[in-house]
């Protein structure tokens, strides 16, 4: 392993692992976890880039120690601090990466910060939420905040069922739904705020999406498709890729040298997984080596 400088917010601004590396002189990657990743699972998922030889900043954007502990009002600030460090020690281009919840902060945080200059989104949703107590109770904030203020946000109606009993209610009504995608069906119910779309478009960079053909935890295939047809409509100047994984979960990347436990939770958090686990694994094989071919070519 590397040689570790560590931050945290406190004294830095924001709460990260750097790893140098010596493959890309002058490039280095920002990585981010999910929704749920702690920081140990962060770093952990994350060394697939160190093993490579990249210069790597795993960074926290919640769960970690000194940082928020829910998704309410997580700053963008933390990766501008992360970017402006990079580039003053000699990172002139910079990769971001995110998986999931991740992959959606770090679509925000490129449209947002000029330093980004390549972007690879797995299983990545294309607007800003509102932030939620307790799953399914309005708090009238966003997910996310830039300099001290909150991002406009879309809202979940299935909020309004009187708590998490009325919204399963509501979704076992639903067809083609069902408890197991609960998640999926607070999404696709969700009234989208035009505000709160992500404006990939100001991205300065080229982009990657990773997604499944039917993501089973929320719709990031009709996401990435939205995003794709902005870009092309705004005459967007960099190379857009997109690799779709028939039969894939939300599950992809790396994940296979997780714990057995994250690996068990995976299985009950992705329908898929359970009904199909060898498709599924091959999926997050071959998605880890094409993230790593596109590294490759940057």
């Amino acid at each position: 392993m590397s040689e570790r400088i560590d931050f945290n917010v406190e004294k830095d601004g924001f709460s990260a692992h750097f790893y140098p590396g010596t493959k890309k002189p002058g490039k280095a990657i920002i990585y981010t976890g999910g929704a749920g990743c702690n920081e140990k699972v962060c770093v952990r998922a994350g060394q697939f880039l160190v093993r490579e030889g990249y210069s790597v900043m795993i960074l926290g954007f919640y769960l970690w120690k000194g940082l928020p502990k829910e998704l309410h009002r997580i700053p963008v600030d933390y990766t501008e601090r992360a970017a402006k460090w990079l580039n003053e020690h000699g990172y002139t281009e910079i990769c971001i990466m995110g998986t999931s919840t991740g992959a959606g902060y770090i679509l925000l945080c490129a449209s947002l910060i000029p330093a980004i200059t390549k972007v690879i989104a797995v299983v990545p949703f294309d607007y800003v939420m509102e932030s939620m107590k307790k799953m399914v109770h309005h708090t009238g904030t966003s997910v996310y905040e830039y300099h001290g203020k909150d991002m406009p946000y879309s809202t979940y109606p299935l909020a309004d069922k009187d708590g998490l009993r009325g919204a399963l209610r509501e979704v076992r009504k639903m067809p083609g739904y069902g408890l197991k995608y609960f998640m999926r069906a607070a999404y696709d119910t969700a009234v989208l705020n035009p505000d709160s779309r992500i404006k990939v478009e100001n991205i300065n960079g080229d982009i990657l999406f990773i997604h499944p053909d039917w993501d089973d935890s929320w719709p990031s295939e009709t996401a990435v498709e939205r995003m794709k047809k902005v870009l092309e409509e705004s005459g967007f100047p960099h190379t857009v890729k997109s690799i779709e994984y028939p039969g894939a979960s939300h599950a992809l990347g790396s994940w296979e040298n997780m714990p057995l436990s994250h690996k068990f939770l995976l299985r009950y958090a992705c329908p898929r997984d359970r009904e199909n686990p060898k498709i599924c694994k091959e999926a997050r094989k071959k998605s880890t080596r094409d993230i790593l071919d596109e590294l490759e070519i940057w």
